[in-house]
């Protein structure tokens, strides 16, 4: 909907910018669309039992919210990284650059969305269904109300900045509804690990770009090509370390577990 009121307030050229940064922001919720459709059937099913087998719904939910929290946080730490080279090397990339912080902005909004959402769902599937209605029209409202507020004042950026408003507000009252009247929730304790790990791959990249800025003043674009590379593979394979050694989830560690047996055979 931020598209829509760009356009209106700020005009196409903005529009097309805003449009770039959201396609890239979308990667990060990518993972969501084909784990949703594998974990919703199941839900329906737990819910709809009679009774509603609310710990195996629970269970699911946490299951997915993890996971999805995990894999969302490294492609947007693996984007972020490389943002700047990416506005370097695409064609008018200083146009579109402007619209850096609004993939940061949207993308923590698609994270949020992508992470919670396979709970937020679940009432779809209550003899509730019907209040998520309420719920819709309360983010078109809100939503309206801050894009109407924010553009002027911050530009293509108080777009994003709606957007991820809107889901910060809108998505805890849902989810707290939820919990009231079906008692479910996606909330765990290895969320916490999650966080923890993506502020440590942030620190981790900061690091080494500290470093070699420090050692080279003006790097070629080739230099920085291979740089970003052997970046981006340094800090992937140390999340991975800390997500197998850490156990931040135990599906993902399993999964590592199969990739490393199927290398040695």
């Amino acid at each position: 909907m931020s598209s829509f009121f760009i356009s209106a307030k700020l005009g196409l050229e903005f529009t097309g910018i805003y449009a770039i940064a959201n396609y890239i922001a979308t990667m990060v919720e990518i993972p969501y669309r084909s784990l949703s459709a594998i974990v919703q059937p199941r839900v329906a099913v737990a819910l709809r039992a009679t009774p509603p087998d609310i710990s195996t719904a629970t269970r699911l939910f946490q299951q997915v919210s993890l996971n999805m929290l995990l894999v969302g946080s490294i492609i947007l730490i693996l984007i972020w990284i490389n943002i700047d080279l990416f506005f370097d090397i695409l064609p008018n990339g200083q146009q579109y650059a402007t619209g850096k912080w609004v993939v940061l902005i949207l993308a923590l909004s698609k994270l949020i969305n992508t992470s919670f959402g396979i709970g937020a769902s679940s009432l779809g599937y209550t003899r509730w269904y019907y209040t998520s209605l309420f719920f819709t029209l309360f983010l078109l409202m809100l939503t309206i109300v801050l894009n109407n507020f924010l553009i002027p004042i911050c530009g293509i950026e108080g777009g994003a900045w709606a957007t991820l408003l809107s889901t910060i507000i809108y998505l805890p009252l849902l989810l707290l509804y939820i919990k009231w009247r079906v008692g479910t929730y996606p909330v765990s304790k290895g969320q916490l690990k999650v966080l923890t790990l993506g502020l440590l791959m942030f620190g981790a990249n900061y690091l080494m770009v500290f470093v070699v800025g420090k050692l080279i003043a003006e790097p070629s674009l080739i230099f920085r090509i291979a740089e970003a590379v052997v970046r981006t593979g340094i800090v992937a394979i140390a999340g991975l370390l800390m997500v197998y050694y850490g156990n931040v989830s135990p599906d993902v560690t399993e999964l590592i577990q199969k990739g490393i047996r199927m290398l040695k055979k």
